[in-house]
């Protein structure tokens, strides 16, 4: 079980939003599962490319869509994102619609999940959703994965 983890390949500035750190500082990883964190890193090695969560950083729009504190309004009031178990990603070279086929393709296929969706226990669709989101949530997934449609 992992109780500690740092990415390999993402900053804090990334997964969340930057009054956040302004008021925690590095203590803001305290927010973040680790469970949550080793997925995003393990996503980045199964599709390659640039993987993006948050990217105000970079001068980009996005700044809640890992981390989001209480007072947020964007979201639902109690989301997996307030409790740091949940993100939504772009991929680069791959859509968010190929990846959640691929996520229901290995576990119709295999009975099981790849590695890299192994801690997963919820996703979220919809109709031109263009954002992989996912959860690692004590969600009973004896059935698969809780899915939910925005």
């Amino acid at each position: 079980m992992i109780t500690h983890y740092r990415p390999k390949h993402f900053k804090l500035h990334e997964l969340v939003p930057p009054e956040t750190i302004k008021l925690h500082g590095d203590r803001a990883w305290n927010f973040l599962n680790p469970l949550a964190l080793w997925t995003l890193d393990e996503l980045k090695k199964e599709y390659p490319g640039i993987l993006t969560v948050n990217n105000y950083g970079f001068k980009g729009m996005f700044k809640y869509r890992g981390y989001r504190p209480r007072d947020c309004k964007v979201g639902a009031a109690d989301s997996a994102h307030r409790h740091g178990n949940a993100f939504d990603c772009n991929f680069e070279n791959y859509s968010a619609d190929r990846v959640r086929e691929d996520l229901f393709f290995h576990l119709e296929k295999n009975g099981r999940k790849k590695e890299c969706f192994k801690y997963i226990t919820e996703v979220e669709t919809g109709d031109d959703m263009g954002w992989f989101h996912f959860a690692v949530t004590n969600h009973d997934i004896s059935n698969g994965i809780f899915v939910f449609k925005r």
